[in-house]
C-alpha cells in the first residue's frame, strides 16, 4: 500500500490517479458549455457561433441554473 492517498475498502488512489481525475474533470467542466451550446444548436437549429463569448454565456447560464437547483425555492407547487 505504498504511495496510496485516501485509503479506502480499495485500497485507495495513488497520486497518478488523483492527477488524472483531476485533468479530466477539468477537461468535462471545460468542455461542457460546448457541448451545451452544440446540443442547442443541432436540437432547434439556433446557429449560435461556438467561441469564446457563447462559451462564457453558457458558462453564467448553467451556473445560475445550477444555483436555482441549490439554493432557491424552485417552481414546486407543493408546500
Amino acid at each position: 500500500m505504498m504511495g496510496r492517498i485516501f485509503k479506502g475498502p480499495y485500497g485507495g488512489f495513488s497520486a497518478l490517479s488523483i492527477a488524472l481525475m483531476i485533468v479530466v474533470g477539468g477537461a468535462f467542466i471545460a468542455l461542457w458549455p460546448f457541448a451545451f451550446i452544440w446540443g442547442l444548436n443541432t436540437l432547434f437549429g439556433l446557429g449560435i457561433p461556438l467561441n469564446f463569448w457563447t462559451w462564457l454565456a453558457a458558462v453564467v447560464i448553467l451556473l445560475t441554473i445550477a444555483a436555482v437547483g441549490m439554493f432557491g425555492k424552485g417552481y414546486s407547487a407543493a408546500k
